[in-house]
């Protein structure tokens, strides 16, 4: 969701020179817009949940990276303090960050992202800021993944895995797996392709799906062949992951299933993706506070969206877009 700051960055700032720090998971995607000048990275796996020894090792060497370096500005776009450690050994004129230490930059519950950071960089509420915008970035597609795709069939696309977290598991915000499933045999069915999306720890989902009647690219493909895939397929299924964010990389129209995070904090306005959420009654959603998930053995905001209403919502923007 940081993405859109780059076209910001040339409106406030032209010809900033930019640094970025970043984990090594977005690491391959943050290489495909060159108006980054120098990219930086670091383990936050082991900055946040590592051994005493192997956080103090993340720290030093972003301290030894940064080391008298000069900023006329650094932004810190987390809320977890610990991010703000890694640049202090950097001269930098000016820090702004979502810390909670300066009432100005608490990030407001139910506001975009997105645009929240753009608030952070122009430093004022601005009510009326335009959608943030995200580069799109054109990829080719690899032969291989090209010729999983259909041509006869629109090809939808499901991330069945894909909530972990690096705080806790995440698990709460996952959409049942055997609704998935479910839903994959109604694709099927009604004649279209399925592909299963997700990482090599994603695989575990396979065994819910009928191996014979789709395709799975679990643990298959990077950021690159992700992105290329989204502009070559007619619709995404997700619930609230990397890939769905991913998504606004592209103009892939996208389903995504929301419970214990407000959606309107990770979608904003005007976005390719449409969100499904069925908390109505259920006066613990949203739970997600912006760090962690709290402990839940029964996710009912989640398993409130029905695999028929997914479907026919699927149907509908499907036919819509053959329509036009």
């Amino acid at each position: 969701m940081a993405l859109p700051l780059l076209r910001e960055i040339e409106q406030v700032y032209p010809h900033a020179e930019i640094s970025w720090l970043g984990g090594e998971i977005v690491h391959p995607l943050l290489k495909l817009f060159p108006r980054i000048d120098h990219l930086y990275t670091i383990n936050e796996s082991k900055l946040l949940k590592g051994s005493l020894v192997e956080k103090l090792f993340v720290v030093l060497t972003s301290w030894r990276t940064f080391f008298l370096k000069k900023y006329d500005l650094v932004l810190c776009l987390y809320r977890d303090s610990r991010y703000l450690l890694l640049t202090k050994t950097s001269f930098a004129k000016e820090t702004r960050s979502f810390d909670g230490s300066k009432a100005d930059f608490k990030i407001v519950p139910g506001r975009y992202h997105a645009a929240e950071y753009i608030r952070l960089l122009r430093n004022k509420n601005d009510f009326s800021m335009l959608a943030p915008f995200y580069p799109q970035p054109s990829l080719a597609l690899p032969d291989e993944l090209f010729k999983i795709l259909s041509k006869e069939k629109k090809n939808i696309l499901l991330t069945p895995g894909g909530a972990a977290n690096l705080i806790n598991g995440g698990d709460t915000r996952r959409w049942p797996i055997e609704f998935y499933a479910e839903l994959s045999k109604k694709f099927v069915e009604n004649g279209y392709q399925v592909i299963l999306l997700g990482g090599e720890n994603d695989k575990w989902t396979e065994k819910y799906f009928d191996s014979n009647r789709i395709q799975s690219l679990l643990g298959e493909t990077n950021l690159h062949d992700v992105l290329a895939l989204y502009n070559k397929s007619d619709l995404l299924v997700t619930h609230d992951t990397g890939l769905m964010h991913l998504a606004k990389l592209t103009s892939l129209p996208t389903i995504a299933l929301f419970g214990p995070v407000n959606y309107k904090e990770r979608i904003g306005n005007g976005s390719n993706i449409v969100p499904m959420v069925k908390t109505d009654g259920l006066v613990c959603a949203p739970c997600y506070d912006g760090k962690s998930f709290p402990e839940c053995s029964n996710n009912l905001c989640m398993k409130n969206i029905t695999v028929d209403e997914v479907f026919a919502l699927s149907f509908s923007i499907l036919n819509k877009s053959k329509s036009e």
